[in-house]
């Protein structure tokens, strides 16, 4: 009898085991099972806001462009679309290259046209000092309009001159001389 009732009892014992393990297995399963969905709920959270802080970016260049007397359709559709080109050539995402070329536009005036040319130079000018994309179109934008001092204490030398044509010429050879294509 002893033996016996020392194998039911084993018996048991490993039934209980066997449950616990599978309780265990199962409560893991759904632990895991709500962390993947947390995880997956951040992401789809992340990529809403990222669609939305896009969209505004979008949204101020345009007004930006009218505003300056530009218009907002097919320059805007070109310029998102040259952000849009950058973010796969620099570090700079497509929303930090439209809130640069907003910058540019409204402090600047800068035309859709001298835009194409002068954004990845700023883009070049950020990655060369190691500073933000803002503030080196704040920067520039800044010296289009004649006050050159932002970009004097970063070093870059602008001939003075009340004409913008010259002005934006000075700036785009400026920049592309000290700082030319390094954020490519």
């Amino acid at each position: 009898g002893d033996v016996s009732d020392i194998r039911a009892s084993l018996s048991n014992t490993e039934k209980s085991i066997n449950k616990f393990t599978k309780f265990v297995q199962s409560a893991a399963g759904l632990f895991g099972a709500a962390k993947a969905f947390q995880v997956l709920t951040g992401v789809v959270k992340d990529l809403v806001h990222a669609a939305l802080e896009s969209e505004q970016a979008e949204v101020k260049l345009a007004a930006a462009m009218r505003i300056s007397g530009q218009g907002a359709g097919t320059q805007t559709k070109q310029l998102l679309g040259l952000a849009k080109a950058l973010s796969l050539m620099t570090t700079y995402t497509d929303e930090e290259t439209v809130g640069a070329m907003t910058t540019l536009t409204e402090v600047g005036r800068v035309n859709a046209k001298g835009m194409r040319e002068l954004i990845p130079l700023v883009q070049d000018m950020a990655t060369g000092l190691g500073i933000d994309l803002n503030t080196a179109a704040s920067a520039v934008a800044k010296a289009m309009t004649g006050s050159t001092g932002a970009l004097g204490k970063m070093g870059i030398k602008i001939k003075e001159t009340a004409d913008p044509a010259i002005r934006f010429n000075e700036i785009v050879k400026a920049l592309g001389t000290n700082f030319g294509g390094m954020s490519e």
